[in-house]
């Protein structure tokens, strides 16, 4: 089947400069990237719905566990900042 596609031309280069490497056709290259990428989406990790869910993180993680020590903010100075030079 043809298929008309519009490529980002440096993108485009970086594929056929692969394809010839291989001794391959760009269709070829296009065909085995499409059918890996198409073929196996179990391999992918599903995105988390929220960004709740993304910074979460498991039950199990030992990094979450940690009482990491925060400073007292009472005690903490103010710092001078400059803006000119």
């Amino acid at each position: 089947m043809t298929v008309t596609l519009h490529i980002a031309d440096d993108l485009l280069a970086q594929a056929r400069h692969l394809a010839g490497n291989q001794n391959r056709s760009l269709s070829a290259l296009v065909e085995d990237i499409l059918r890996r990428e198409l073929v196996s989406p179990a391999s992918v990790a599903p995105r988390p719905a929220t960004w709740m869910d993304a910074f979460s993180g498991d039950d199990d993680d030992e990094f979450l566990d940690r009482d990491l020590p925060l400073p007292d903010r009472k005690t903490m100075r103010a710092r001078e900042v400059n803006f000119e030079d």
